[in-house]
């Protein structure tokens, strides 16, 4: 398994001028366990930023198209953070580019559970998502 420091090497996440947080997988192909590491280094990068900013509100461009219908393994851990994330009340809504199923049903699983369906948007380009995250 990779060091937490290369595994960073695999995703850029930062806040862009809007307070649009944008996290953005470089598609590289590696193992689960690696998979399932880098996912929660995302959440615990995106818990920082809230628990930072606490009285700041976000949008969330989530950008996986570069990892194309790659399935993936979500650990206990990494579920839990992403339910944290989504039960967040510092996240307005968040849209998702990325063409996998996978991903779709694991997210409207977690988004479901949150009852937070509506501020979540599913996307086949980044110029459409942005679009909705800045409608009011």
């Amino acid at each position: 398994m990779l060091s937490d420091e290369e595994l960073k090497k695999d995703f850029k996440i930062f806040v862009d001028e809007n307070d649009i947080i944008n996290l953005i997988s470089s598609g590289i192909k590696r193992g689960i366990e690696d998979i399932i590491r880098s996912t929660e280094i995302v959440g615990e990068i995106l818990l920082k930023i809230f628990k930072d900013n606490p009285q700041k509100k976000y949008k969330m461009l989530i950008d996986l198209s570069l990892m194309g219908k790659n399935r993936t393994g979500f650990s206990s851990k990494a579920r839990k953070i992403a339910v944290q994330i989504a039960f967040s009340k510092q996240l307005e809504k968040f849209a998702i580019i990325s063409p996998s199923m996978f991903f779709k049903v694991v997210i409207n699983f977690i988004v479901s559970a949150s009852r937070r369906r509506k501020h979540m948007g599913w996307f086949s380009s980044r110029e459409e998502a942005l679009k909705w995250l800045k409608e009011e």
